[in-house]
């Protein structure tokens, strides 16, 4: 009779067997080293992008976006610095105007309407 191979011995091992007799802290186990081997994977593979970076730079120095979203302050001010009405913060649009320009506007236009009130009497 011929000797079976880990593999051989492994696909003739019944299934139900094993998880009869394994016990909670084994699987931990198990799960735990499956997720460690995962990750030294994805970590490999990550440092092997590095040379993809031709200019010298290192991987963690070329990286342009972060996984943390942006305070909503800061976001506000870099839109307002750099002229725009209105600016996109965690898939919402907000304008840049502040509570002081929005009550001056709110005076001016309070302005416009009486005047118009008053040509309309006028007339």
């Amino acid at each position: 009779m011929a000797k079976l191979s880990k593999a051989e011995k492994e696909k003739r091992k019944p299934k139900f067997l094993a998880k009869l007799f394994s016990s909670p802290r084994k699987e931990k186990a198990k799960a735990a080293s499956k997720k460690a081997e995962a990750t030294s994977a994805a970590k490999k593979k990550m440092y092997a992008a590095e040379s993809m970076f031709k200019s010298g730079k290192s991987r963690d120095t070329a990286k342009v976006g972060s996984s943390k979203p942006m305070a909503f302050g800061k976001a506000f001010r870099s839109a307002k610095s750099a002229g725009k009405k209105e600016f996109t913060w965690k898939g919402k649009r907000y304008h840049t105007r502040t509570k002081d320009e929005l009550e001056i506007g709110a005076k001016e236009k309070s302005k416009f309407a009486a005047k118009a009130r008053n040509q309309k009497k006028i007339s």
